[in-house]
């Protein structure tokens, strides 16, 4: 909550910073968005439940109001809201012909059969889970568990200790792991190749990674023969799947940093409403 908090005060501040004659709306929002915030997370005073609700509901509507006069003057936020309501049907329809979209998942796994008092644990090993989405069809959407996460970003310490040996600004990094893992054939295998059922013959990538993934650049992973990804593909990041709505608009750096951190979940969300639901299971691999 306080994360959310802090992104959306550096995100108005930009938009103030840009709009300063209306810098003073903007600080109105942000307080009424934290009152109502605050109030929601202490619950019902003495006032009682129906009043709580009642004092609730008119905050949001003069916050509501608000936002919709800001929208008409500030282009970022008309964007923002377009950006919320979007599911992967709008997203699916933004990207290019032989495009797609691969979203990158860190994620904890949770085993509700596991016993504590056999001495099982329930929280499990992370794993990284792509979503892969093509460019026109939404309901194909297809999830990928690409393993632990643990042995993954050992790999990718050590390729990235590979590529850029002799750079003194980088943080030494202690690595075990012998040369034939980190010249990053077996990070291709495990996170690029396993996702090529899944890419359709698509050459025109959008990668928004997760976690340690972050770290890793998926161009310089080698295919043989001295040739790289790069060379194959072209591949572009995301801060969030999307964040492709955003094509053809012109919009500060510094504004896409923020709002694509506050967007990620709810893109993720829908995705999974998606996968998970009852029709779609079987689109998940190993």
């Amino acid at each position: 909550m306080k994360k959310a908090e802090a992104l959306a005060a550096q995100r108005d501040a930009v938009l103030g910073g840009r709009y300063p004659a209306l810098q003073a709306k903007l600080q109105e929002l942000m307080t009424w968005r934290r009152q109502i915030a605050q109030k929601t997370l202490a619950g019902p005073g003495p006032e009682g439940p129906q009043a709580h609700q009642k004092l609730l509901a008119e905050w949001t509507a003069r916050k509501e109001r608000l936002e919709e006069e800001l929208v008409k003057q500030i282009p970022e936020m008309n964007l923002e809201q377009k950006l919320r309501a979007a599911d992967r049907q709008a997203v699916a329809s933004a990207l290019h012909l032989n495009a797609a979209l691969v979203e990158f998942v860190h994620f904890d796994i949770f085993d509700f059969k596991a016993v504590p008092a056999r001495g099982e644990s329930r929280w499990k090993p992370a794993h990284y889970l792509a979503f892969v989405l093509l460019a026109e069809k939404p309901d194909s959407v297809q999830t990928i568990d690409l393993g632990e996460a643990e042995p993954i970003e050992r790999m990718i310490a050590g390729f990235r200790a590979s590529i850029t040996v002799g750079d003194r600004n980088l943080r030494p990094v202690e690595v075990f792991l012998p040369a034939n893992i980190n010249d990053g054939s077996k990070l291709r295998r495990m996170l690029f190749d396993s996702l090529l059922p899944a890419l359709g013959g698509c050459t025109q990538l959008f990668l928004a990674p997760d976690g340690d993934l972050t770290r890793l650049p998926f161009e310089a992973l080698p295919v043989g023969a001295g040739r790289r990804l790069i060379d194959d593909y072209q591949l572009s990041y995301l801060g969030v799947g999307r964040d492709v709505l955003r094509f053809g608009i012109e919009t500060p750096v510094s504004w896409l940093l923020t709002s694509s951190v506050l967007l990620k979940q709810v893109f993720l969300v829908d995705l999974g409403c998606f996968l998970f639901s009852s029709g779609n299971r079987s689109t998940t691999q190993k």
